[in-house]
């Protein structure tokens, strides 16, 4: 099942800097086909995968980091 335009453009806004360029490492490729990968015009679900757990990542880091200087 594809991810709608919708679902890519939350994805795309949500990412941290230089998500594009860390994911095409992973994966072998340019940075321009992950942000085409990420704007739908490509379909690799595994990147949108991958890019969605490196979000993931860093939200749990900044919370993390928020709690650490809170207490």
């Amino acid at each position: 099942m594809p991810f709608t335009d919708k679902e890519l453009k939350k994805l795309r806004a949500d990412l941290p800097r230089g998500s594009a360029v860390k994911l095409a490492e992973i994966f072998g490729l340019k940075a321009a086909s992950v942000r085409n990968i990420l704007s739908g015009l490509s379909n690799n679900e595994e990147v949108i995968i991958a890019a969605y757990a490196l979000l993931t990542e860093h939200n749990n880091k900044v919370s993390n980091t928020k709690a650490a200087l809170s207490a």
